[in-house]
Order: C-alpha cells, then structure tokens, then sequence
C-alpha cells in the first residue's frame, strides 16, 4: 500500500507512481480549546526558522510594518531567526498554552507535506495566517485565512480580520472541531489497520 499525508502530496505523487494512493494524515499532537486562556499573545510562529520554504523572511518583513511587530511575536522550535522572543523548542503542554493564548499564527510557506501548526492553532481558537500559493493550506483552509505571499498582503489581511476578530474565531473553532477528529491519532491508527487488512484480505 502506499500513503500520503494529504491530498496534495496524493497528487503530486500520483505524477510518477501509476499505482492507487490512499490519504492518511499525520496525528496531530494532544492540543485543545481552553477558553478560560486569555489572548494576551498576537502573534505565534511553530516550526524550523531556517528552512527557505517556510519564508520566516514575510514574517519579520510583515512585523516591521506592524507597530511594535517583532516585540509581539513568540517563535518556537529549533532555530533562532533572530528577531521576536524566542523560546527554543517547548514542551507539548507549554505549545498548547501558546497556541491558546496567541491571536494568530504564522503559516508564510511555500509548500508544506501537511502543515499541522495550522490545523493545531484552529483547535485552539487562533487565526492562522498562510499564503496563496500553499496548495496544502488551501486544502484545509478557508479563503478567510489566505492571502498572497508578500509582506503587505499578509499585513493587510491581518487588519481585516481584526476587525471581526471574534467572528473568525469563532469559525476557526469549527473547523478545528471538525479537525480534531480527522487528525485523531486514534482514528488515524485505525485507518492504517483498516487499509493493512484490506491489502492483506486481498492476498
């Protein structure tokens, strides 16, 4: 059997393997809504800083049009871009306070397999903020999140949800309950099982 981790990476695959592809996502960790967390953070940023795809230069250049920008982001995981407050990589507990108590999060890629920072932050009830050109994203996002890849769009779009702030919220939170199912590990687990014993009926 072969699987992917969405119907993305399905389809970019599917241009060389002449063969059925089934989809499995990735689980995603043990996050959860708590709305006695106050969003006293605006912005969040998860994930490798030095990696080109994940663009962190339209962060900061986005910050730096934002007064205070770079003051009001924390940026965690296991590399230092060197602006904002960085806190090296956290624990699974401290990551779910953060997600909880951010405004919104960073998602400026290029590509992602899956992107699981995004689905995370709507369980959570934060905004995230990806680009147009991210297929992944566009698969699991609505447009409301989306904007184009340059530091003023991303600016932009950032103003025009804080104008209805509670209302995105709001629809963030239903897709992320929606989410946290699909990306159950449990549920996962069982779709392996599910396609192990239909390959092995099979033969």
């Amino acid at each position: 059997a072969v699987t992917v981790i969405s119907f993305k990476v399905k389809k970019d695959l599917s241009k060389f393997l002449n063969k059925k592809i089934e989809v499995i996502y990735n689980p995603i960790k043990d996050v959860f809504h708590d709305k006695d967390i106050k969003k006293n953070n605006t912005f969040l940023y998860v994930g490798r800083a030095n990696d080109p795809i994940k663009r962190i230069n339209l962060v900061k250049e986005s910050l730096l049009k934002i007064k205070d920008g770079t003051q009001k982001i924390k940026i965690c995981g296991s590399e230092n871009p060197g602006f904002g407050s960085y806190l090296g990589v956290v624990s699974d507990q401290e990551l779910n306070l953060l997600y909880n108590s951010s405004k919104y999060l960073y998602l400026p890629s290029k590509a992602e397999g899956i992107g699981l920072t995004m689905i995370e932050a709507l369980i959570c009830g934060t905004l995230p903020i990806a680009c147009s050109d991210n297929l992944t994203a566009r698969e699991f996002l609505p447009d409301d999140f989306i904007c184009e890849p340059n530091a003023q769009s991303i600016v932009s779009k950032i103003e025009e949800l804080d104008k209805e702030y509670d209302a995105k919220k709001k629809l963030a939170l239903e897709y992320g309950k929606k989410y946290k199912v699909q990306f159950n590990k449990i549920n996962i687990a069982n779709k392996i099982i599910d396609i192990f014993n239909s390959r092995w009926k099979k033969n």
